[in-house]
């Protein structure tokens, strides 16, 4: 069995038969063991066994009519009947009742925590009615503490994650075997009742260096002190003179008293948010982490647990309570993650409840910085606390790389119309122009930057250096940029061989909208999957999270294909699916950050066919560890040599599955979350004033240009002024080839100054746009749908 259960019962027999009945009604999927320790040997002991379990039931009693007490009773069941196979042993008082779920609850924290060594219940009156304790706290001077004891709000966010504590109660306790037996079990000698438990603890948390965990989804009821009636205070006061004496030395290590300081409360109630060099952490996010929802939020999931398992105290926030359920909050809450549930609107009452608590508050994307940064740097500079933003990604460049699709490359794209990019082109280009200027001064705003690329930390580096005066980016050295993508196991790879797969998968989240994942596989469709169909038909199946019903109809519209394509809503096992593909597709021409679901198609052991856009932004070198197609023609060649060659195939596999192994390792970016909270808490207390300063630096040399980097006002050849900067292209000028000294600026299309569609590139400029004018919406839809070449 992986679980014992020692019941140490001493004539209760009433409250033993609802102990033993709670017992009888749990569900788990492990086998366990159950022991019956009997003090004074009484008859109704054996008979309520009867009555509960009946003959069949298979569990094994221990008479000890000599009535040995607490410790010496447990300790002689665990050494003569607990299996040497079992993990744990779970000790129960006979004066608790269990809730559903309890056994599972337990079992599954200590599975899940690394470096655990006991696990504890919330525990409720007996009526349910309060709180007797969430975790315990032990003081300086020996004195406990139940955490929110009296309390009524049993739900609330500080009773509700799981957690490292100083002890939980030895009503129901859960130890480690090996570790319970190596100790001696129960210090009976010098503990004759209370305390035995909590000294236990002790030796788990300051002697072994493991760790107590309060489990809030295991809850039983107590009828407190009804296994020793009324002398209990007495035992307890012996108790306490004893266990103070016992541990004085590391009892240093504990927090004084704090007296109604219910802050000093709930910094003592996580021992994690009291150890040295570790601290308080608040993470604030537009949305709450959930692990399958896509858009950066199970990498945001990911980064909580890190965090959390780091031994950082972590609470998560977020600006809108949607898109995670019960089940995601559980999921955050039992990594030892403290999920408040304040939104923007009582954010700020979270702050102001928890002043001084958080030594460091890390702002995940640009929206979430603007919305909050006045809120966070105002608390920031008062109560000494550092900032980490996360990029996510630079989003910006997702929407000026489509508007350069949309208007220069015309490639008509619905998410595009969808955002009204056909109209108003100015005003497109003045608001991606601000959302640049905000993750800019979001960025420069930070103590510690993170990004999920490698290729996004060089250009925010190069971003705030344009940006900057010298003397301001001298303190934002490139060495408080660190990079971490995405947790990955590639451990278990999908099984099925070459010959029994088919076809194409593409899988994403899509919101309901055709932007940028509906434009990627409304594409291939468009461009690239006819030159496959005219080679071989190979099936495709769409899947995802809400799909527009625009991709539905577009699909349906084409009989060339629609028999071959599967539009898969919301399926339940990706897995499977991810086993019948032969190939995996991601043909973005415009995006930012790293797509999860490349990430999760490598760790199935699915070869991946994708854009270079989508290559860079991964950090995928050529033609080692996927196929990646430049152009339709390429990305059409990549697909189908992909698909039907099995050697070719097999490479791909193993060089993906070998990528994720090296870039998406858990110990290696827990380590750099290590590195970059160190250079956060070292910039405590140091000036944040210049903050403000910088951002207004920021505004003057972007000025009011649409472009931003470079942008100034120069006048061209009409003598109409024009957002162009000094040369009219950004920062290569002109150039000797007249397009810049690297053939564009910026070096989107090359060195040879011609893109990957064909054609010469060109910026959106306001000079090229059409001019705004009575009917310009209606030409404008009619220019961007124009002509498109074959292979754009």
């Amino acid at each position: 069995p992986v679980l014992s259960v020692v019941i140490l019962t001493f004539n209760n027999s009433e409250l033993f038969a609802a102990l033993l009945r709670s017992i009888a009604q749990q569900k788990s999927d492990f086998n366990y063991e159950l022991i019956i320790a009997d003090n004074g040997c009484h008859s109704d002991t054996k008979e309520m066994l009867g009555i509960v379990f009946g003959s069949s039931a298979t569990y094994s009693y221990l008479p000890l009519c000599d009535n040995p007490g607490y410790s010496a009773a447990n300790n002689v069941a665990v050494k003569q009947l607990v299996s040497k196979k079992a993990k744990w042993v779970l000790f129960l008082n006979d004066d608790v009742r269990l809730m559903d779920g309890f056994l599972q609850s337990m079992v599954n924290l200590g599975v899940q925590i690394p470096n655990v060594g006991a696990v504890g219940c919330k525990l409720l009156s007996g009526d349910g009615s309060e709180l007797i304790e969430a975790g315990s706290i032990i003081w300086n001077d020996g004195s406990c503490a139940g955490f929110g004891r009296g309390r009524h709000d049993i739900g609330a966010d500080e009773f509700s994650y799981a957690r490292p504590v100083d002890y939980v109660s030895g009503a129901c306790l859960m130890v480690d075997r090996v570790d319970f037996l190596n100790y001696g079990g129960f210090d009976g000698k010098s503990f004759s009742a209370y305390y035995e438990d909590t000294d236990l603890q002790m030796h788990i948390n300051h002697d072994l260096g493991k760790q107590v965990w309060f489990q809030p989804l295991a809850v039983a009821f107590h009828s407190e002190h009804a296994s020793f009636g009324s002398g209990s205070v007495d035992l307890m006061r012996q108790g306490h003179k004893t266990f103070a004496k016992k541990w004085e030395l590391a009892l240093q290590e504990h927090m004084p008293h704090p007296g109604d300081d219910q802050l000093k409360f709930l910094q003592a109630s996580d021992i994690r948010g009291r150890t040295s060099g570790k601290g308080n952490i608040l993470y604030v996010d537009e949305h709450f982490a959930a692990k399958n929802m896509g858009s950066g939020f199970g990498r945001a999931f990911d980064n909580l647990v890190m965090l959390s398992h780091l031994g950082y105290r972590v609470t998560a926030s977020a600006l809108l309570d949607v898109g995670c359920d019960e089940f995601c909050f559980e999921a955050m809450r039992q990594s030892g993650v403290d999920v408040s549930k304040s939104t923007a609107g009582s954010l700020q009452t979270l702050l102001d409840d928890r002043h001084g608590f958080y030594q460091v508050i890390i702002v995940s994307r640009p929206k979430t910085f603007e919305v909050v940064q006045d809120l966070l740097l105002g608390t920031i500079q008062s109560s000494n606390c550092s900032l980490i933003y996360d990029a996510e990604a630079v989003a910006f460049r997702r929407d000026m790389k489509l508007l350069d699709l949309f208007y220069v490359e015309k490639i008509p794209f619905p998410g595009a119309f969808e955002r009204n990019y056909h109209y108003a082109p100015r005003k497109r280009l003045r608001m991606i122009s601000r959302d640049k200027h905000m993750e800019i001064a979001s960025i420069s705003k930070a103590d510690v930057v993170i990004t999920v690329s490698t290729y996004e930390k060089d250009l925010v580096v190069k971003l705030v250096k344009a940006a900057a005066s010298p003397q301001q980016f001298y303190r934002f050295l490139s060495s408080d940029v660190y990079t971490i993508g995405h947790v990955m196991d590639s451990s278990n790879p999908t099984s099925a061989f070459f010959e029994d797969r088919n076809g194409i998968m593409f899988l994403a989240s899509f919101n309901k909208n055709m932007y940028y994942n509906g434009d990627a596989i409304w594409y291939f469709l468009e461009y690239i999957y006819p030159l496959i169909l005219q080679e071989a038909d190979i099936p495709l199946i769409i899947a995802g999270k809400n799909i527009p019903e625009y991709l539905y109809g577009y699909v349906a519209r084409h009989s060339r294909f629609s028999h071959l394509v599967s539009v898969l809503e919301s399926p339940p096992d990706i897995e499977t699916l991810h086993n019948k593909a032969r190939v995996f597709i991601a043909p973005h021409l415009y995006g930012a950050g790293v797509q999860f679901k490349l990430s999760e198609a490598f760790a199935a052991g699915i070869p991946v066919v994708l854009s270079s856009d989508a290559a860079r932004n991964m950090g995928i070198p050529k033609s080692s560890t996927a196929c990646v197609g430049e152009t339709a023609v390429s990305f059409k060649k990549c697909v189908i040599t992909v698909h039907n060659n099995a050697s070719y195939w097999r490479k791909l596999r193993g060089e993906g599955l070998k990528f994720v192994r090296n870039t998406h390792n858990s110990s290696e970016l827990s380590g750099t979350w290590a590195l970059a909270v160190e250079s956060a808490m070292r910039k405590l207390g140091n000036d944040k004033s210049s903050r403000g300063a910088f951002t207004k630096t920021l505004s003057h040399k972007m000025g009011n240009s649409e472009l931003g980097k470079g942008a100034g006002r120069a006048r061209s050849a009409t003598g109409r002024k024009q957002d162009h900067g000094k040369g009219g292209r950004g920062k290569g000028g002109r150039g000797k080839d007249g397009r810049g000294k690297d053939g564009h600026g910026n070096g989107e299309h090359g060195k040879d100054g011609h893109g990957k569609y064909g054609r010469e590139p060109r910026t959106v400029r306001r000079q090229w746009l059409p001019p705004e004018r009575p009917g310009f919406q209606d030409k404008l839809e009619d220019w961007a749908r124009g002509p498109l070449k074959a292979d754009p």
